[in-house]
């Protein structure tokens, strides 16, 4: 079996989107636009989606390098979230800023919008190749609640620095 597979390529793909959208934290270098005039339970949402689906795409890229049950499902439906959110943003739809687009975000998004239709495609290609029932089902729920216990404070905490950044 070669060493980079469509299965490979998706749990890197999977890692690179969370890393490009993980690079776009409100506050950080690269996002530095405004968002003071969205409320505060709307950006709250949104960034709790945000963090969502990065973390959940990063754990969901060990699933897939793990060949487990339903990853290859998952890493599209990561695949549709990334499209989404970055074509929301390019077409000006949500989240709108007073600010203009720095050059560095729009080619992160960009790049980010490549990723994800790369990324659908080699997922759908995977799920109409592989049955479901060819995959381990199993998953390890000590390392699972382990995860969760790692990752909700992070989470918890990426989302309070992202709202307050993006409002502030």
């Amino acid at each position: 079996m070669p060493i980079i597979n469509d299965t490979n390529r998706i749990a890197i793909l999977l890692y690179t989107s969370f890393l490009l959208l993980s690079s776009l934290i409100p506050g950080g270098p690269i996002e530095t636009r405004s968002f003071s005039h969205i409320d505060s339970e709307v950006l709250l949402a949104f960034n709790t989606f945000l963090t969502l689906v990065a973390l959940g795409s990063a754990i969901t890229a060990v699933l897939v390098w793990k060949r487990l049950q339903y990853s290859y499902i998952l890493s599209a439906f990561f695949a549709i979230s990334y499209f989404t959110v970055y074509a929301l943003d390019l077409t000006t739809v949500f989240p709108v800023s007073p600010d203009s687009m720095p050059t560095s975000l729009l080619t992160i998004e960009v790049i980010g919008l490549a990723v994800s239709i790369t990324l659908f495609l080699l997922s759908i290609k995977e799920i109409m190749q592989k049955k479901e029932s060819s995959l381990k089902p199993e998953i390890n729920r000590k390392a699972l609640a382990v995860t969760g216990l790692i990752l909700i404070p992070i989470g918890t905490f990426i989302i309070i620095f992202a709202t307050f950044s993006a409002k502030f």
